[in-house]
């Protein structure tokens, strides 16, 4: 499918998943998903993002993630990371995008990687014209989830 190929060149790292840097080099963007009710997911983001500036172009576009959201909307107790804390962070680091979402009930899953993409799109178009800017096609499946 030709969503999945787009999503494809999108580099995610989350805890359980260790990438080879080769994904990072050539990457235009990348999600950084954590866990919003298990705080140590959070801080290992730094890590995630350490190991992708370093092996990235500069101008990777990034989105931090805060997954799990239908938990806390049920518990509101469950959340160990705040909304501020995270908008706070992706401040402080070359200015990241970010959202929460819930995979489950696929809240916000589209809108985080049509950001991602908007941004990717945005600084490409600002590239010297001599640059070779490759052409990023966008397609959209508002079809539902996938079986």
């Amino acid at each position: 499918q030709a969503e999945d190929g787009i999503r494809d060149k999108l580099v995610t790292g989350v805890q359980t998943c260790a990438l080879p840097i080769s994904h990072y080099r050539k990457a235009l963007g990348a999600l950084i998903v954590y866990d919003i009710t298990r705080r140590q997911t959070f801080e290992n983001v730094k890590f995630w993002l350490d190991s992708l500036l370093a092996q990235s172009e500069s101008n990777i576009s990034l989105m931090l993630v805060g997954n799990k959201l239908d938990l806390v909307e049920e518990e509101p107790k469950k959340r160990q990371v705040s909304v501020v804390e995270a908008q706070e962070y992706c401040m402080q680091h070359k200015n990241m995008h970010f959202i929460e979402t819930s995979t489950v009930q696929r809240t916000n899953v589209n809108d985080a990687f049509e950001m991602l993409l908007q941004d990717i799109y945005e600084k490409r178009m600002r590239l010297p014209s001599n640059f070779n800017r490759d052409p990023v096609i966008v397609f959209s499946n508002n079809d539902g989830p996938r079986t």
